[in-house]
C-alpha cells in the first residue's frame, strides 16, 4: 500500500511537473522574442505534442513520450523540452540519449535552476554508460574480433560499438586473410 500510495503521489508529482513545462515552454517571454513568436496553430501544435507526451510519460510509455517532446521541440526549441527529453530518454534506458539531451540543456542554458540535478544526473549516467570504441582501417571492410582468434566476429570497419572495461585484444582481418 506504500509503495502505490509512494507511486500516486510520484506521478502526480509528474503530471504537476509536466503541467508547467507546457505553460513555461509557451509562455517564457524571454525564449519566445529571442526565437520568434510562435502563431496561434503552432502553439497548439506544441501543447498537443507536449499533452501526449505527457500522458505516454505518465503511462510508463517513454519511448513514445520522447518522440512527441522530440517533435514539439522541432517547432519549438526550448531548455525544458531537452530536460523532458532527457528524463525520458533515461527512463526507456536510452543512457546515451539522455546524456546527450541532458547535455544540451546544460550547455544551452547553464544558469537553469536544474543545472545542480541534470549534473548530478549526468554523473550517474556517465558512470553507467560502457565504454564506445570506434575502430577504422584501410581498406575499409576488415572483420574484427575482440578477444581472440576463435572469437565471433562482431563486425566490420568502419564500425562503432560498446565494449566491456578492461584490457581487450582486438583483431582486424581482411577477408583474403587466412582464417582456417
Amino acid at each position: 500500500m506504500v509503495s502505490t500510495l509512494h507511486h500516486r503521489v510520484a506521478s502526480a508529482a509528474v503530471v504537476a511537473v509536466c503541467a508547467c513545462t507546457a505553460v513555461a515552454i509557451v509562455m517564457a517571454p524571454s525564449q519566445a522574442s529571442a526565437q520568434g513568436e510562435l502563431d496561434d496553430e503552432t502553439k497548439k501544435r506544441v501543447l498537443g505534442y507536449i499533452k501526449g507526451a505527457n500522458a505516454f510519460y505518465k503511462d510508463e510509455r517513454f519511448d513514445e513520450a520522447l518522440k512527441l517532446y522530440q517533435e514539439a521541440y522541432a517547432l519549438y526549441p526550448n531548455t525544458g523540452l531537452l530536460y523532458k527529453m532527457g528524463q525520458a530518454a533515461e527512463k526507456s534506458g536510452d543512457l546515451r540519449g539522455a546524456i546527450t539531451y541532458y547535455e544540451a540543456m546544460l550547455t544551452e542554458a547553464p544558469d537553469n535552476p536544474k543545472a545542480g540535478e541534470v549534473s548530478a544526473t549526468l554523473a550517474k549516467l556517465k558512470d553507467q554508460v560502457p565504454p564506445r570504441v570506434t575502430i577504422t582501417s584501410k581498406p575499409t571492410g576488415a572483420n574484427i574480433r575482440f578477444g581472440t582468434q576463435t572469437s565471433p566476429v562482431v563486425g566490420s570497419t568502419p564500425y562503432e560499438g560498446d565494449v566491456e572495461t578492461g584490457t581487450l585484444g582486438c583483431l582486424l582481418y581482411t577477408s583474403d586473410a587466412a582464417d582456417d
